[in-house]
């Protein structure tokens, strides 16, 4: 998404606030491809992230953070800080399970932050089921009404997990993916209309 964003000419941040660094090897891949849009990059870690992603917002005209999908203090703290939460979600039982957690996260820093916007997204999709599970997670989502169920779904394909070694977007991939570029526009336009 950071990279979609900064191919529309936006001054983009992202920012990363995983342990697991995925943000930042993928801006290290991108380096070797100096003529796609490149995105500033920095790790944040800690309780207190969201006074340094407010300060450096007023730098940048989008901030995205990549917080991993575990409760941390990073994941409560860039919360405060965003307008936006995007959750990727797979069908399956473990993840519809954290939604309980993630309610009552949304709960606590709804108190200091009441413009945040929840969106969830189902993401590794087998495509032979993709019709049937929609179903099933429009109505698992009508329990939580602060998480509001995005009409796009990500399929289970290569492409997504091969644009991110490569620093790249599925747009950018040689050869390029429609199938998955298109889920990842469809994505973007939920996200950001």
């Amino acid at each position: 998404m950071a990279a979609m964003r900064a191919s529309t000419g936006r001054q983009v941040l992202l920012v990363n606030a995983d342990a697991q660094s995925t943000s930042i090897h993928w801006a290290t891949a991108r380096r070797d491809h100096p003529d796609m849009p490149q995105v500033t990059t920095v790790t944040m870690r800690g309780q207190k992230i969201h006074t340094e992603i407010a300060d450096m917002a007023k730098r940048f005209e989008d901030v995205v953070i990549d917080t991993g999908g575990h409760d941390c203090v990073e994941l409560r703290s860039a919360l405060v800080a965003s307008d936006r939460l995007l959750m990727p979600l797979r069908p399956s039982q473990p993840d519809i399970w954290t939604l309980e957690k993630m309610a009552e996260i949304i709960e606590q820093v709804s108190t200091v932050n009441e413009r945040l916007q929840c969106f969830v997204f189902v993401n590794q999709v087998p495509s032979t089921s993709r019709d049937r599970l929609r179903v099933a997670m429009t109505e698992v989502m009508e329990s939580w009404p602060q998480f509001q169920l995005l009409k796009t779904a990500w399929m289970f394909r290569g492409a997504f997990a091969s644009a991110i070694g490569e620093g790249l977007t599925v747009h950018e991939m040689k050869p390029r993916d429609g199938k998955a570029a298109a889920e990842a526009s469809f994505l973007y336009g939920e996200i950001f209309q």
